[in-house]
């Protein structure tokens, strides 16, 4: 009970001091949901639309390889492009958890600057790791990019009639599938961390977190449970409340229902944002907390300066306003 307490207590005080980021953060899943993400979007539909193929499927990707060449490559370089961003962004999140936990003063200038350096990191081997764990992290977070991305992959009929007379069996593969997911994304999540704070290579890293997590897996693991909890309740309440005064809006002052769907409406909107950011920032909190707690964070990091008052006090006001 003490220390489902003591995470609780680690999860309200990193919200509360987290409070002068969230508007950078906000910014950052603005950019990528609301920008980016349109921007692949179109961009992808512009590629299949002028190569004349109608939908990508498993068994069409070697008619598309053969005869559309350039298509295949444009798709190879549109999910090489959304992996880079997502690279970015945690990247992003990692540095301003660091620099919560450190409670060093860094401003959005020096931050983005941190993090374009970081780019200079990506190999190919660092870009196929990511890519591969890109799809573990991604059922853990909760992120999901826009589902338009995948508008034009289609699963053959015939698949599709496999899965639905063996669905027993599918869901059963499904669900341990997932559980393999959790498994090694949990033991390789210290690796983009090593590789971002300690200067460390690609190898180094990965050698590091699956060592560091072999006999803490359940540990680090319910560390996720009660933050990713916390956050899930928080957003169940918040939910809830607008639900329920929407009801009383209809049952008590029905000529008023209109507005009031438009206005909680967006209310929910923020809050389902809100859960996201905090859902993605959940990650990076539990893997920082777990290595200040075992004193694998440096004290400093070789590009951050601390910046004179003046300049620091302009960026925080422009952050706040």
């Amino acid at each position: 009970m003490g220390y489902l307490l003591n995470n609780f207590k680690k999860t309200w005080q990193f919200m509360r001091e987290a409070k002068s980021y969230y508007l950078d953060v906000l910014l950052m899943h603005g950019f990528l949901m609301f920008f980016l993400t349109p921007f692949l979007v179109s961009t992808t539909q512009f590629i299949l639309k002028k190569g004349n193929v109608p939908y990508i499927s498993y068994d069409n990707l070697g008619v598309i390889l053969s005869e559309h060449p350039f298509v295949f490559i444009s798709l190879i370089g549109m999910l090489l492009l959304m992996v880079v961003s997502v690279f970015f962004e945690f990247t992003f999140l990692l540095l301003s958890i660091y620099f919560i936990k450190k409670r060093q003063k860094i401003s959005l200038k020096q931050l983005l600057k941190g993090t374009f350096l970081q780019l200079k990191k990506i190999r190919f081997g660092t870009l196929l790791f990511f890519l591969f764990y890109f799809f573990l992290v991604l059922p853990l977070s909760g992120i999901k990019f826009n589902s338009e991305l995948l508008a034009k992959f289609q699963i053959p009929v015939f698949i599709l009639d496999v899965i639905f007379a063996n669905r027993v069996m599918f869901i059963a593969l499904f669900v341990l599938f997932y559980i393999l997911l959790i498994y090694l994304a949990i033991r390789f999540i210290f690796a983009l961390p090593e590789m971002i704070l300690k200067d460390k290579s690609f190898k180094e890293s990965v050698h590091f977190t699956w060592g560091e997590t072999k006999g803490n897996f359940l540990k680090i693991l319910s560390q996720f449970v009660i933050v990713m909890g916390t956050f899930t309740i928080l957003s169940g309440i918040s939910t809830s409340v607008i639900i329920y005064i929407q009801h009383l809006v209809e049952v008590y002052a029905g000529k008023y229902a209109l507005g009031s769907a438009v206005i909680l409406m967006t209310g929910l909107q923020v809050v389902w944002l809100l859960t996201l950011v905090f859902s993605t920032v959940g990650i990076f909190f539990v893997t920082i907390d777990y290595l200040d707690k075992h004193n694998y964070l440096p004290d400093t990091l070789s590009w951050y300066q601390l910046e004179p008052e003046k300049e620091q006090a302009s960026w925080m006001k422009m952050g706040k306003g």
